[in-house]
């Protein structure tokens, strides 16, 4: 059965019974998308978007940012399962971090 890309169930499904919990996905840059909260924002990114509204009207908002990486947060039983059962999948952001002194 095709999805609304063209790919179909059974393709997806072929590709993710690969993947595991703990899963890394490094590259140069990868696109990641999350909602920010304005009033309390986390990242450079979220701080700048909400700098961005000068009213202040906005306390939510989309940021779009390059990361080096992602890795699976979800059980891999909940990562194998058919993503016409599971279509989502929880990940978090690889950051790098300066070595401790």
């Amino acid at each position: 059965m095709p999805s609304a890309e063209g790919v179909s169930v059974e393709a997806i499904d072929e590709q993710l019974i690969h993947w595991r919990q703990r899963d890394v996905v490094l590259s140069t840059a990868l696109p990641f998308v999350h909602l920010a909260d304005y009033t309390k924002p986390l990242t450079d990114q979220s701080r700048d978007a909400a700098e961005n509204d000068r009213d202040g009207s906005e306390p939510l908002g989309v940021v779009f940012t390059d990361v080096p990486g992602f890795v699976v947060l979800s059980q891999t039983c909940d990562v194998v399962r058919s993503c016409r059962d599971r279509p989502f999948v929880e990940l978090a952001v690889v950051e790098p971090l300066a070595p401790a002194i």
